[in-house]
Formats: structure tokens, C-alpha cells, sequence
């Protein structure tokens, strides 16, 4: 596949999944502005039917505008390899996050409506995510929540074998039983959001969702238990339990969860706290342009020096139940 050439200086690397590694990087075409690239791996099976689908949610994902959207800008050619261009966001994802330390339940809770709001300026255009996971999610010093990927068409049959769907392994954790089988709705992004609380509040990955009622009561209880366990209120179990739910259309809505979030939310004094806890010592930023600004950062260390990636996949362990003690290089 054919891409337009962009001219990008690449700073550090900030992360690798199944998909990409991703960069922080310098738009030396654009005023030097900061920008994040993430560059697909060259060898994705279907690599460029993922390109296709990914353009194509980054085209009706355009729509949205709030502060928790990460705009991307599109796929390019970036020095021979195709690079997905988005604003650069300064901060800690969720797995970063809970792999430190597990989140308490009430700042759970503000995290997850933060989440739920941008869902719902996504569901007034007739778009959800889809392939919603705790690495997907940035929490940045102001105490903003920051969501990147958005843009996937409500109503449309997806399908669990689509190339994209079936290369981001990562995601299928907190994918619901239905899969993206079926005309998806948001209902599929409340089942990722109950496994997504599951995982930072109590410090172990979710469960795999069963095909089965029978067998989905057990995950349910299971991930119960682990929140109980860590000191989640009844509340915000119950939250977790209803958005597992094996039926997609007994899930509950968006507006539902904004109501038990709120009531369930840390206050701004505490928010302020934990921010300052946890995600003020977010990745070094050094040589990075603010966008707004147009000036550097202040520097907090020194920058650290950029290596070719490796463009072949890391092999991950299975990591279902296990529990989580150090931070993901980023």
C-alpha cells in the first residue's frame, strides 16, 4: 500500500504492543510541533487490511470533539514503514498504572467517567471504540483522561476475523462474550470498561469472557470477588457485575454508569492527591514541543537515546491471573 511521505524526527521509544511500536516524536514539517507515531509492525498478518481499517476509523473518528479524544491525523510513510501520526499526550496509561500500584475504587471511579463521557460524545455520532483496553487510556498530571483509538461505527457486523481485530491480541481480554459479532453497539465498550475497572482496582487481569451464560457467571463472580477483595464498595462491584453481563442489551447504558460514577467518584482533593502520587512523574518529555504553546517543557531528566525498534513482535506470556508489581517502560 501506497502512503504520503511524512518527514518525522523520532525522539525515544514510549511503548510496544501488538500492533506497534510507539514513538515520541518531532514534526519537522509542522513547526516542530510534539507528535506520537506509532509504527505499525512490518510483519502483521493482513498488515494492509489493518491499514484499511484503521483509516477508516480514523476518518469517522474526525467527528469528535472533546478533550478526552486523542485526534490522530492519519497513516504515513514514515521512513520506510507505515506510522500512525497522533497528538502527543504526556502521561501514564492505565496498565502502566496498575501494574504499579493497584487504583483505589474511587478514583476508579472518576478515571471510568471520564471514560463514559467521551463514550457518550462518540454515541451522539453514531461511534463507539471497539477495542477499548487499559493502554488505550492516558491519565496526564492536569488530571485528564485521554483515550486513543476512538472510531468504530455503530451498527456495522465487525466480526472477530477482521485483520484488525485478530493482530491487537491484547485487546480480546476485555472484549465481551459476543465478540464484534452481531451489530455492535456501545454495549461492547461498557463490557471493556467493567474488565478495565476490574484490572486497576485489583491488580490482576480479567478473565477471559466465556461464550457460555453458565460459564460467564463464573468470570462475573470471579472478578466480584477480586474487587471485593480490594476494597471496592458494594457500589462499584455492582457496576462491574452489571457490565459483564453475558447479554450485550442487559448491560446497562452510558447515562446509567454516569449516574453510579458520579455518587461513586473521588473528590477533586483527593484526585488532586493521587494525580500528584502517581502520575506527576509521568515519561520525560525532554525535546518535546508543546503543542499549544509552541515551547519546550520544562526538563525534568535527561532524554533518553533513541535506538532502531524492533520490528518483530514481543513474544508476551500469558499473564491471566498473575499479579502486577512493575512499571512498563514508557
Amino acid at each position: 500500500m501506497v502512503l504520503d511521505a511524512r518527514e518525522l524526527r523520532l525522539v525515544r521509544p514510549l511503548d510496544s504492543g501488538d500492533l506497534a511500536t510507539v514513538f515520541a516524536a518531532v514534526d519537522l514539517s509542522h513547526g516542530n510541533v510534539s507528535r506520537a507515531v506509532a509504527l505499525l509492525h512490518p510483519d502483521l498478518e493482513g498488515l494492509d487490511e489493518v491499514i484499511e481499517r484503521m483509516q477508516a476509523r480514523i476518518q469517522a473518528a474526525r467527528v469528535v470533539a472533546h478533550p478526552g479524544h486523542v485526534q490522530t491525523e492519519g497513516i504515513f510513510d514514515v521512513s520506510g514503514r507505515a506510522g500512525v501520526v497522533m497528538q502527543y499526550v504526556d502521561g501514564k496509561n492505565l496498565e502502566r498504572i496498575a501494574k504499579r500500584k493497584a487504583v483505589p475504587g474511587s478514583v476508579a471511579a472518576r478515571l471510568a467517567l471520564g471514560i463514559v463521557d467521551l463514550l457518550e460524545a462518540a454515541a451522539s455520532h453514531n461511534l463507539l471504540h471497539g477495542h477499548l483496553c487499559p493502554t488505550r487510556i492516558i491519565v496526564t498530571a492536569d488530571g485528564s483522561v485521554r483515550v486513543l483509538g476512538l472510531g468504530m461505527r455503530k451498527g456495522g457486523d465487525v466480526g472477530v476475523n477482521n485483520a484488525l481485530y485478530r493482530e491487537d491480541r491484547s485487546v480480546h481480554r476485555y472484549a465481551p462474550p459476543e465478540g464484534l459479532n452481531g451489530l455492535v453497539t456501545s454495549a461492547v465498550d461498557v463490557y471493556s470498561l467493567g474488565s478495565i475497572i476490574t484490572r486497576i482496582v485489583s491488580g490482576r487481569w480479567p478473565k477471559r469472557a466465556s461464550q457460555h451464560g453458565a460459564g460467564q457467571a463464573t468470570v462475573i463472580e470471579g472478578a466480584a470477588h477480586v474487587m471485593s477483595g480490594a476494597g471496592a464498595s458494594p457500589e462499584l462491584v455492582g457496576v462491574v457485575r452489571d457490565c459483564l453481563g453475558f447479554r450485550a442489551d442487559l448491560r446497562p447504558y452510558l447515562s446509567e454508569l454516569r449516574t453510579i460514577l458520579t455518587a461513586e467518584a473521588i473528590d477533586d482533593a483527593g484526585w488532586a492527591q493521587w494525580l500528584g502520587e502517581h502520575v506527576l512523574s509521568a515519561t520525560d518529555n525532554t525535546e518535546m514541543v508543546d503543542e499549544r504553546s509552541g515551547s519546550p517543557p520544562v526538563k525534568r531528566a535527561t532524554s533518553t537515546p533513541f535506538t532502531e525498534p524492533n520490528l518483530v513482535r514481543p513474544e508476551k506470556p500469558d499473564e491471566e491471573g498473575s499479579k502486577s508489581s512493575l512499571p512498563e517502560p514508557e
